[in-house]
C-alpha cells in the first residue's frame, strides 16, 4: 500500500528509553505480591491481522500456513478497482452483476480459495478507480492513478457485484456444485486525506480553501455501504483508514494548483469531523444531507519514534492518539451523523516498524518486537478491536523509499523476535500506582506469570487462559525486573 511517509522514516530518531529497573528486596517483593488482582474481568475482544501481498501464487504455499501460525485470524487484501473492472460495464449490462464482462475475478477468486478451511478471514480494501470511473477535469501533472473525485455511483455498483461474488452462495467457476467462500468484511478506500488516494484534498470557496476531499470521500463511503450491505445485512463496512499526518494549510501542496501533490494531506482529525459533519475543535454540527454511513472507522497510525510517542499537532493522530477520532465519534452518533445508529468499531488497519537489519535505518530487531507488542496493547486499552500490521514478510532489500522493511520475516524466509512477539503479545505497563499485565495467550491452558529473580523465575499468579484471548492483571507498580508468560511456550521477556 502506497503512503506519503515510510515505516523506515517513521522510526529514525526513536529509541524508547528504558526504564532504570529498581531493586526490591526478597522480603519486600512478598508483601508486593499481595497486590495483584486474582480475579479475572472481562476484557474487550482484540482480532490480530496482517496486511501483504505475499499470499498469491506461487509463494502462498509457505505464507499462508505462516500467517495462521503466527496467530493472525484476519489478512486484509488489496482490491485494486482497477484491475477488476479495467473497462466501463458495456451499454445495458447491470454492473452490480457478478458475471458482467467488464469484471476479471480469477485473481481474487484465487486468494479467496487458499484461505478458505484455514481460520484465517479475508477481508477486502477496496480502493484506487480506474481512469474511466475518473471524473473529467483532473489537472495535467496529476502524480496519483484512480484518485481524481472517482465515480460514487459506479463504486456501489462494484461494491454489490464484490458482495455478490463473495455472499458464499455465488458458484465457484472453477469447480461446480461449489460456491465461493464468503468475505464478511470491506473497507472502502485507503487513506482518504492524501491526495495520491482521493484528490482533491482542497478546492477554493469565496477565496478560501476549504476541505474537498470528506465530502468526496462520504458519498464514496455510503454509496459502498449501500452496496455491501445489500447482499448480506451483517456484512462489516470499515471507513478507510486515514493517514498520521496532515498539513494545516493547503499551502504546503507541491503543486500550484493547491489541489494535489506530496504536500496535499488533510489533517486526520480534521477529515474525519469533516466527514461526519462537525465543524472545529469545538464539533459544532454543520448541514449533513447525506450522513455517512459505516461499521468501523479506522486509522493507520504511524508515529515519528515509539508507539507511545504522540503527534506533534493536534489534529494529526499517531498510536497512543486514538482517542481524538473517539471524542469525534461519541459527539456525532447522537446527532444522527454516524449511521446506523449504535455503538462503532475501532480499527487499526495499517502499521508496522521497519527493522534493522535489513533497513539501517530502521529499529533493532528487539525494539521491533517490543514496540509491536506495546502498541496492541495501546490499541487495545484504546478501544481498537482489530489491528492489521503491515507485512508478513520483509520486501526484497533494495532500499528504495518505497520499501518495506516491516516484516515479522525476513524477505528468504528466517523468523524476526517479531514473529513470537505478534503470537504470544505480552506486556507490562505502568499505570499510576499499580503496573498492568497484559497479553494473547497462543494456546488455552494454564498460564503462568513469572518474574525473574536471580538465576531464576518466580510465578507471581496462574490464570487459565484461552488460545487468543486477552488476559489482563494488576500487580505492584514497585514490582520491576524482567518479566515472562508461560503457557507450554514462553513469550518474549519484556523489561519493566
Amino acid at each position: 500500500m502506497s503512503s506519503l511517509y515510510s515505516p523506515a522514516m517513521s522510526c529514525l530518531g526513536g529509541r524508547r528509553t528504558k526504564h532504570t529497573v529498581a531493586v526490591v528486596a526478597a522480603a519486600l517483593s512478598a508483601v508486593m505480591l499481595c497486590s495483584i488482582a486474582a480475579r479475572a474481568r472481562a476484557t474487550p475482544a482484540f482480532t490480530r491481522a496482517i496486511t501483504d501481498n505475499v499470499w498469491s501464487y506461487p509463494v502462498w504455499p509457505q505464507w499462508i500456513p505462516r500467517t495462521e501460525a503466527v496467530g493472525a485470524r484476519m489478512v486484509l487484501l488489496e482490491v485494486d478497482w482497477i484491475t477488476v473492472e479495467p473497462t466501463p460495464p458495456p451499454p445495458g449490462v447491470d454492473a452490480t452483476n457478478p458475471s458482467a464482462p467488464q469484471y476479471s475475478w480469477s485473481y481474487l477468486d484465487g486468494l479467496v480459495r487458499e484461505f478458505e478451511g484455514t481460520g484465517v478471514s479475508p477481508a477486502f480494501l477496496v480502493t484506487d478507480a480506474p481512469a474511466w470511473a475518473e471524473a473529467p477535469g483532473g489537472p495535467a501533472d496529476f502524480e496519483a492513478d484512480g484518485a481524481w473525485r472517482p465515480n460514487a455511483t459506479a463504486f456501489g455498483q462494484l461494491a454489490t457485484a464484490l458482495a455478490r461474488r463473495y455472499s458464499g452462495s455465488y458458484p465457484d467457476p472453477l469447480h461446480p456444485g461449489h460456491t465461493l467462500p464468503r468475505v464478511r468484511y470491506f473497507q472502502a478506500w485507503a487513506e482518504a486525506n492524501f491526495s495520491v488516494h482521493l484528490a482533491p484534498q482542497w478546492t477554493r470557496s469565496g477565496g478560501t480553501w476549504v476541505p474537498a476531499s470528506p465530502e468526496i470521500y462520504r458519498s464514496l463511503l455510503n454509496a459502498f455501504y449501500a452496496g455491501i450491505k445489500s447482499v448480506h445485512s451483517d456484512n462489516v463496512v470499515i471507513t478507510e483508514g486515514s493517514g498520521p499526518y496532515g498539513d494545516p494549510l493547503p499551502g504546503g501542496c507541491s503543486s500550484s494548483s493547491g489541489e494535489i501533490g506530496n504536500g496535499c494531506r488533510i489533517e486526520p482529525a480534521m477529515f474525519v469531523r469533516e466527514l461526519l459533519c462537525l465543524h472545529g475543535e469545538a464539533l459544532r454540527p454543520e448541514s449533513c444531507p447525506n450522513p455517512a454511513h459505516f461499521d468501523a472507522l479506522a486509522m493507520d497510525p504511524y508515529e515519528v519514534g515509539g508507539p507511545s510517542t504522540p503527534a506533534a499537532t493536534a489534529d494529526d493522530v499517531s498510536a497512543p492518539d486514538l482517542g481524538k477520532l473517539t471524542r469525534i465519534l461519541n459527539k456525532a452518533g447522537p446527532l444522527g451523523r454516524a449511521l446506523p445508529r449504535g455503538h462503532k468499531q475501532l480499527w487499526v488497519t495499517e502499521f508496522g516498524y521497519d527493522s534493522n537489519p535489513p533497513n539501517p535505518g530502521g529499529v533493532s530487531l528487539a525494539t521491533q518486537a517490543r514496540w509491536l507488542d506495546e502498541a496492541f496493547y495501546l490499541f487495545w486499552k484504546q478501544g481498537v478491536s482489530t489491528a492489521v500490521w503491515y507485512l508478513v514478510r520483509d520486501q526484497a532489500a533494495t532500499f528504495d523509499a518505497n520499501d518495506y522493511y516491516t516484516g515479522l520475516y525476513f524477505y528468504n524466509g528466517s523468523p524476526k523476535p517479531s514473529v513470537e512477539a505478534f503470537r504470544f503479545p505480552f506486556v507490562v505497563m505502568p499505570s499510576g500506582r499499580s503496573a498492568t499485565v497484559w497479553g494473547i495467550s497462543p494456546r488455552s491452558g494454564s498460564l503462568a506469570v513469572e518474574r525473574r529473580q536471580g538465576r531464576s523465575w518466580k510465578t507471581l499468579f496462574r490464570i487459565r487462559a484461552s488460545a487468543g484471548n486477552v488476559f489482563v492483571r494488576t500487580i505492584s507498580a514497585q514490582l520491576h525486573g524482567n518479566f515472562r508468560a508461560d503457557v507450554g511456550e514462553t513469550s518474549l521477556v519484556w523489561k519493566y
